[in-house]
């Protein structure tokens, strides 16, 4: 997998792409991700999920009503991956 660096090259970031995570469904533990046969727990408190890794419990506090839901999705994107956020991936 190629990935874009910040001066705009192309670096290789990953060539094995044999990777299995597990993520909890109520959110209460920690996602495990095994990785080149080791077990790794990701960052992140339990309990909580994020737009790039939503949990069960994440998911269903999202809002329903679109406008509102949509504001939440660009917030999100504009903190990581906007100005100053050290992304290459951009705001779309």
């Amino acid at each position: 997998m190629l990935s874009e660096t910040e001066s705009g090259e192309m670096e290789l970031l990953r060539e094995d792409e044999d990777m299995e995570q597990w993520t909890s469904v109520d959110g209460s533990k920690r996602s495990l991700q095994r990785k080149d046969g080791n077990d790794n727990l990701l960052p992140g408190a339990p309990g909580r999920g994020n737009l790039n890794s939503p949990t069960y419990n994440f998911l269903a506090a999202l809002p329903t009503d679109s406008e509102t839901l949509l504001k939440r999705i660009s917030d999100d994107a504009e903190k990581n991956h906007g100005t100053g956020s050290g992304s290459t991936t951009g705001l779309d």
